[in-house]
């Protein structure tokens, strides 16, 4: 018996001493960038304690470890050695020059949230994503785009009515009305009415059922995974929640794939078209069970990118325009000369809702200020040299958006609300990450400029805001969201004695 646990006792203390070793191997290779400064120095734990400890979210700490070392500095914790990155060239090279060899780090970024993501195009990598790229990216041609103004125009008619009902229903415009919350509910709407075809009153019965309890739990695990292996209510209603939202996807393509081969589906929309050029491959009943397995998965990919980003974007641009009201008049001038009166609230042209700029502007810079998506993560496939730094095989890279978005070198006066920034954007400047950048940047993100921009400006057009919104970032969520929501009130704007349509 003895002799047995000498030898357990004498593997577990080899296996120790390879990490060991392997991490001081790294370490050393390192050695040359600044390492950040920790108030607890000791073997193993490192940084963790720093970060565990500090009263803040990570990306803070990061922020702060750039601002007192520079545009790359390491830390570590664990077996684990990371290197972060601020520079727009660095960045350059890992989201875009060598991108193949620095993949997503899915084991600690999306560990959480793989089951919603599935397969999808963001968790793919190499000959996979290619693949998976060029499919999808076919669906998202510019006549999507132009059917995808109508429908941003259905929920911001369907949000108006909801906003005037609420007026009504509780005694006059002081009612205040949680806009964080609107924006998601409109956000699920556009998004499920331009992939699949959805009315917005069945999104408003499938999703907040069905995929809200799996974003929500997501969430609390990334700052709390013991929750998901303890019983409770939550971890059962996200069980049930995406065996159902799976189930109903499931059922949907397989309809639309009937339909397909009896040729009685007439509107193509996204889905259809990533059906048509997946079909198009295969061959047999196993490839096509793949092909549904996938495309199930891209569908759910789709919604949490399609819409968590564009109401957090909603939401902090509108929380800006009524903190600053020269630009909300700006917004509101632009909207008037797009959604002219002769219009009779019906739809410009493609080409005439391009001149929403400022209100563009607008958007991006609220990406830029509230950093909706705080970090992006790779680690290194293979050995590699960053800034002239050695960057050994299985460091993992952090690029704190934080940190690029509130660089007064990169934006002067990084703290105020200044649209104007991007009136001459250059997408390849890397020293904006609002849709991330390089090769795997946001397919969608036009699909989401067109969606937010008409929204907001629909709705400045539309309606006088007013209360006291608190603009406080809640401490963990991702994307960062206000932390009481976005409460406000609204009152209906008049020209002429008459609503604005």
């Amino acid at each position: 018996m003895e002799m047995w646990i000498y030898l357990i006792l004498a593997i577990v203390a080899a296996y120790l001493f390879t990490v060991w070793q392997k991490m001081n191997k790294t370490g050393e290779m390192l050695k040359d960038i600044p390492l950040a400064k920790t108030r607890y120095p000791i073997p193993f734990f490192a940084h963790i304690i720093d970060l565990l400890t500090a009263g803040r979210n990570p990306w803070d700490v990061f922020s702060k470890w750039i601002k007192a070392h520079g545009s790359i500095v390491r830390f570590s914790f664990f077996n684990n050695h990371f290197v972060i990155i601020s520079e727009p060239e660095y960045i350059k090279q890992v989201l875009q020059t060598k991108f193949k060899i620095y993949e997503k780090d899915l084991a600690s970024s999306y560990s959480t949230f793989l089951p919603l993501l599935g397969k999808g195009l963001v968790t793919s990598h190499g000959d996979r994503w290619f693949h998976q790229r060029r499919l999808i990216g076919a669906a998202f041609r510019v006549e999507i785009l132009e059917d995808t103004a109508r429908v941003a125009i259905h929920a911001v008619d369907s949000l108006t009515k909801r906003i005037d009902e609420h007026i009504a229903a509780n005694g006059g415009a002081n009612a205040d009305l949680e806009f964080a919350e609107e924006f998601r509910r409109l956000t699920l709407q556009v998004i499920g009415e331009a992939v699949l075809s959805m009315r917005p009153e069945e999104s408003d019965k499938v999703f907040p059922a069905l995929y809200l309890p799996i974003v929500d739990l997501a969430n609390e695990n990334v700052w709390y995974p013991w929750k998901a292996y303890l019983p409770s209510a939550a971890l059962y209603n996200y069980h049930r929640a995406l065996k159902e939202l799976n189930s109903f996807f499931t059922t949907m393509i397989r309809t639309r794939i009937s339909d397909r081969e009896k040729g009685t589906r007439q509107n193509k929309d996204i889905l259809d078209r990533v059906l048509e050029s997946s079909m198009d491959e295969t061959t047999d009943k196993a490839a096509l069970e793949k092909v549904i397995e996938q495309t199930r998965d891209e569908i759910k990919t789709f919604i949490f990118a399609g819409h968590e980003t564009s109401s957090m974007m909603l939401s902090w641009a509108l929380f800006e325009l009524f903190r600053n009201p020269e630009c909300m008049q700006k917004v509101l001038e632009e909207a008037n000369r797009v959604f002219t009166p002769d219009l009779n609230g019906g739809l410009p042209s493609y080409e005439k809702l391009q001149e929403l700029t400022y209100t563009q502007n607008c958007l991006r810079e609220a990406l830029r200020k509230y950093f909706i998506v705080p970090v992006v993560t790779r680690w290194a496939t293979e050995d590699d040299e960053i800034g002239g730094y050695a960057i050994p095989k299985g460091t993992k890279i952090v690029i704190p958006i934080l940190a690029v978005h509130t660089n007064p070198k990169l934006y002067p006066e990084p703290d105020k609300f200044k649209p104007e920034r991007f009136d001459d954007y250059d997408p390849g400047s890397f020293d904006f990450l609002g849709f991330i950048a390089g090769q795997r940047s946001c397919l969608g993100q036009h699909f989401a400029l067109l969606e937010t921009k008409i929204v907001l400006a629909k709705l400045v057009q539309r309606f006088v805001f007013g209360g006291k919104p608190n603009g406080e970032t809640h401490p963990y969520k991702i994307p960062v969201c206000p932390k009481e929501g976005l409460v406000m009130n609204a009152k209906r704007r008049l020209v002429n004695g008459e609503k604005v349509k």
